[in-house]
């Protein structure tokens, strides 16, 4: 009888540690499961970003491929105005700057002629 009560009380004592060891083990993994899943809702929000700077990359180059070439010249000069200073010139300064060159020129040709 003794024996079998000892028997009874230890494997009582077993299984309470391995309940103990499986209540652990699940804590750990519902811990794990927060960590993938959070790394997870990243790497979609990661993935939807990269979206769309793609498909902001693709209608940059669509719009660009759509450009006249009356549009691309008129672009090309904007961007060289740009990169000498001139960029900020408005409407009145760009057409006095062009009668003063058309002024210069017909000076230039009267001179010639003369």
């Amino acid at each position: 009888m003794i024996n079998n009560d000892n028997t009874t009380a230890l494997q009582e004592s077993k299984l309470k540690l391995e309940l103990e060891a499986a209540k652990a083990y699940k804590i750990q993994a519902e811990r794990d499961m927060r960590e993938l899943k959070g790394k997870y809702n990243k790497a979609l929000k990661d993935l939807k970003d990269t979206d769309k700077k793609i498909n902001l990359a693709l209608k940059a180059q669509m719009k660009k491929e759509t450009l006249s070439p009356l549009q691309e010249y008129s672009r090309l000069q904007r961007n060289s105005l740009h990169t000498v200073g001139l960029g900020a010139m408005g409407n009145k300064t760009s057409f006095a700057l062009a009668g003063i060159t058309i002024l210069l020129g017909i000076t230039a040709i009267i001179g010639r002629v003369e």
